[in-house]
């Protein structure tokens, strides 16, 4: 399930000028157009209307624009996390130094007591975290659904002004020869068939 949540920009034409360092992200795999060096961008509300070097920008787009001076800094696109588990965030300095079945089996019984406001606190926490990083798209693997615990608990998260966000449903915890481990979502869907109609709901 992926949504859209747009990050609110002044509607009005932005300038970005003076760029150290603009990476376009375009051409061919195999021959990417080259990283451009005291550049400029300009922004109609969400749109990317014009990129180039700083010297050659229009004059007319200047006119009535909101300047932003990048000197010193990188533009480029938004980054992508495709994996994710936004609801560990706020566990993610406990047992740090296991071996992943250790670690998994440390931190099961604490995330037994996830609740709907811990879920969406680090969700919330999780999501700052990465646009900060650059990152503007992730996915949210969330495969725990304690003391009611839903998918609409991270999906508040991703507010408006925060990153996209796609939230998959994922296996639920299992053990296997005493391991804990995951057990396939076939099993969830024989054993909890309502908790995947209400993941699959779409939102408005």
């Amino acid at each position: 399930m992926c949504f859209r949540l747009e990050v609110p920009i002044n509607p009005t034409r932005t300038v970005l000028r003076r760029i150290h360092t603009l990476i376009p992200m375009t051409g061919e795999r195999l021959a990417p157009t080259p990283p451009l060096q005291d550049a400029a961008l300009v922004l109609e509300g969400q749109q990317i209307v014009w990129v180039g070097l700083d010297s050659q920008l229009p004059a007319e787009l200047l006119e009535g624009a909101e300047i932003r001076d990048l000197g010193g800094h990188v533009v480029l696109p938004g980054l992508v996390n495709t994996h994710h588990h936004l609801y560990q965030t706020l566990t993610r300095c406990l047992a740090v130094d296991s071996g992943l079945f250790d670690w998994l089996k440390t931190l099961y019984p604490i995330w037994l007591n996830l609740t709907p406001q811990a879920a969406y606190d680090s969700a919330q926490l999780g999501l700052a975290e990465l646009a900060l990083s650059g990152c503007t798209t992730s996915s949210d693997h969330l495969y725990l659904y304690p003391n009611g615990v839903t998918l609409d608990d991270t999906i508040r998260a991703a507010s408006p002004g925060a990153a996209l966000s796609c939230h998959a449903r994922q296996h639920e915890p299992g053990r296997i020869a005493g391991r804990v481990a995951t057990r396939p979502r076939r099993g969830v869907a024989r054993r909890h068939p309502g908790r995947l109609r209400a993941a699959d709901r779409r939102l408005p």
